[in-house]
């Protein structure tokens, strides 16, 4: 079981990496990105500089959560036949390291049937398109970077994206030497088993933006075993960045629980150890 959880949890870290690579093979030019421009920052501002013909209508949503987000129908249906909705999460306010101002803004994509209930099954996750705009000198604010087309999101499950405004707008860092951006935690749970990888989130300012897999976050089959069996083990991983003044700061991970230790999963110890990640700008990974 613990190997199944791995390679799926894997598979997705692996999916968002080629995602990230393929951004890179479109052509990103500034000057084009900062020919999009908005009055303000508002959900209907947004949606008409950068959705125009792809909106349908309003959109019909059950959850009372989900309806709170500023939402509407897009012109698009996922693998399923089911209609896509864009929900707008709140903007995300940051510095770059010239402390000038940035404003993130998150468009995820679900999923809704036609009673309006969320597109949820255990492996099924959102898109979400990521954009940055700063102020513009004329008024109103424009474009910096973005997601590129075609991004296939971030992970997730149960028919959301991973990507949380909350958890972000708190964890926006230098993550290099001219690169801001955050470090998020994708988990998946199955059958007792939880399973969770850390990404690093680049929001870059001279090339799309993109997230890429980090490492391992942690593991936990107490839920199979319960805590007191001696098969049973729980060990997490936590990340800090190393200011090294690189273009790409090392990431670390200090690793703390009760690890298997040989490929069989039979030999279990206690570890407190650390690992240092380097970001290679040509795979785009972590090694």
């Amino acid at each position: 079981m613990k190997k199944i959880l791995l390679a799926m949890t894997l598979a997705m870290a692996t999916t968002m990496g080629v995602a990230a690579n393929d951004a890179h093979a479109q052509s990103f030019s500034s000057s084009q990105m900062q020919q999009t421009k908005v009055r303000d920052l508002s959900f209907k501002s947004i949606m008409r500089a950068l959705y125009a013909g792809k909106m349908l209508g309003n959109a019909y949503i059950a959850d009372d959560e989900l309806s709170q987000f500023p939402n509407v129908v897009l012109d698009e249906t996922s693998e399923i036949g089911e209609s896509v909705v864009a929900l707008m999460h709140p903007v995300i306010e940051y510095e770059n390291q010239d402390g000038q101002k940035r404003y993130l803004i998150a468009i995820e994509k679900p999923s809704f049937d036609e009673d309006g209930n969320l597109v949820a099954c255990h492996v099924c996750d959102a898109s979400v398109d990521l954009y940055i705009f700063k102020e513009s000198p004329l008024g109103g604010y424009e474009l910096v970077s973005r997601t590129p087309d075609g991004y296939d999101g971030m992970g997730g499950s149960w028919g959301r994206s991973s990507f949380n405004s909350e958890d972000i707008a708190g964890t926006i860092q230098p993550l290099g030497k001219s690169l801001m951006g955050s470090l998020m935690n994708l988990g998946y749970c199955s059958t007792g088993v939880c399973e969770s990888v850390w990404l690093a989130l680049h929001l870059l300012e001279s090339n799309y933006i993109g997230a890429y897999y980090v490492g391992d976050g942690g593991t936990d089959t107490s839920g199979i075993y319960g805590e007191d069996n001696p098969l049973a083990y729980s060990y997490e991983s936590t990340p800090s960045v190393v200011n090294n003044g690189a273009t790409y700061y090392p990431i670390r991970l200090h690793f703390v629980g009760d690890m298997p230790i040989d490929e069989s999963g039979e030999q279990i110890n206690y570890v407190d150890f650390s690992q240092e990640l380097l970001f290679n700008p040509i795979a785009k990974e972590y090694q």
